[in-house]
C-alpha cells in the first residue's frame, strides 16, 4: 500500500512543492548575485569614487553614485544634475579617487530631485533577506504577526526621522 494512500502525504502537496522549487532556486541565484556584485562595488568604493548615469531622450539623468560607506540612487533633470555637461543620451561612468564625497543616507526631494542613499550594510542584508525568504516556511501566529507588525512600524518611523 502506497503512503499517499494511507493518508501519510498529500500528493497534490508534494506537487506543488516540487512545482516552485524551481523558481525558488532561480530565484536565490539571481539575488544571491546581485549581492555578490554589491560586495564587489563596495569593496571597490574604497578605491573610487563612482557615479554610472544613463540621461534619457527628456533630458532626465538617472544614476547610481556611491562612496566609501553609501550608495545612493538619483533621479534629476539635467540642468539640475550634480555633475554638470552629461553630454549625449546613453551609459556613462566616472570615478574619482576615493575621499568621502559625503553622500549622506535618507531619502532627498528638492528642485526636481529625487535622492536615495542607503549604507552598504543595508543594502546588502536586505538583499540577502530577500534571496533567502522563499525557502523560509510560512507559518505564522498571531504573535507572528504582532511582532512583524511592530518591527515594520518602527521601521517606517525611522525612515520618517530620518528624513526630517
Amino acid at each position: 500500500m502506497a503512503l499517499a494512500e494511507l493518508g501519510l502525504f498529500s500528493i497534490s502537496a508534494l506537487t506543488a512543492a516540487v512545482k516552485y522549487r524551481k523558481l525558488r532556486i532561480a530565484w536565490s541565484v539571481v539575488w544571491g548575485i546581485a549581492c555578490v556584485l554589491l560586495v564587489a562595488l563596495w569593496v571597490r568604493s574604497y578605491a573610487s569614487n563612482d557615479l554610472l548615469h544613463r540621461v534619457d531622450a527628456s533630458g532626465w539623468m538617472l544614476g547610481i553614485q556611491s562612496d566609501s560607506v553609501t550608495s545612493a540612487l538619483i533621479y534629476a533633470p539635467l540642468s539640475t544634475s550634480p555633475t554638470p555637461g552629461m553630454g549625449p543620451k546613453g551609459w556613462f561612468l566616472q570615478s574619482t579617487d576615493a575621499g568621502g564625497s559625503g553622500i549622506r543616507p535618507g531619502l532627498k526631494m528638492r528642485n526636481g530631485i529625487v535622492y536615495l542613499a542607503a549604507p552598504f550594510w543595508v543594502l546588502t542584508v536586505g538583499i540577502t533577506t530577500v534571496a533567502v525568504l522563499p525557502f523560509v516556511p510560512f507559518h505564522f501566529g498571531l504573535r507572528t504577526l504582532l511582532i512583524a507588525t511592530t518591527l515594520v512600524a518602527v521601521g517606517l518611523e525611522l525612515i520618517v526621522w530620518t528624513a526630517r
